[in-house]
C-alpha cells in the first residue's frame, strides 16, 4: 500500500468523522449552555444577528461580475455574489479586530 492509498482512504474519512463529532458536540454544548444559562442565550442570538448584518452588508456590497477564470470553476453570478459577501464580511470583521487591538492596547497605555 502507498500513503495516498492510506491517506485517502483511511484518514479522510477518520477526519470527516472527527468533524462531524466536533459540529455535533459544539451543538450540543450549546443546547445544554442555553438550558443552564438562559441570559447567556440572548447574547449568543446577538452575536448571530452581528454576523448576519454584517454578512448582508457584504453581501450587498457585493458584485455578481463573474470572470472567464470563475467559469472555469463553474462559478456562476449567484455563487459570484454569495462569494464576494463572504469575503467582503471577512473584510469587515478584520477590520473590527484590528480597531479591537488598537484599542485595547491604547487603553492599556492610558491605565
Amino acid at each position: 500500500m502507498d500513503i495516498e492509498s492510506i491517506t485517502t482512504g483511511t484518514l479522510l474519512p477518520l477526519a470527516y468523522l472527527l468533524v462531524g463529532l466536533a459540529i455535533l458536540a459544539a451543538i450540543v454544548g450549546f443546547v445544554l449552555n442555553a438550558v443552564a444559562n438562559p441570559q447567556n442565550l440572548m447574547k449568543s442570538v446577538a452575536g448571530v444577528v452581528l454576523l448576519l448584518v454584517l454578512f448582508g452588508l457584504g453581501y450587498g456590497l457585493a458584485s455578481n461580475e463573474v470572470t472567464a477564470k470563475a467559469l472555469e470553476f463553474q462559478v456562476n453570478a449567484d455563487s459570484s455574489k454569495l462569494i464576494g459577501g463572504m469575503l467582503i464580511m471577512m473584510y469587515e470583521l478584520l477590520i473590527v479586530a484590528f480597531v479591537g487591538i488598537i484599542f485595547t492596547e491604547i487603553v492599556k497605555l492610558v491605565k
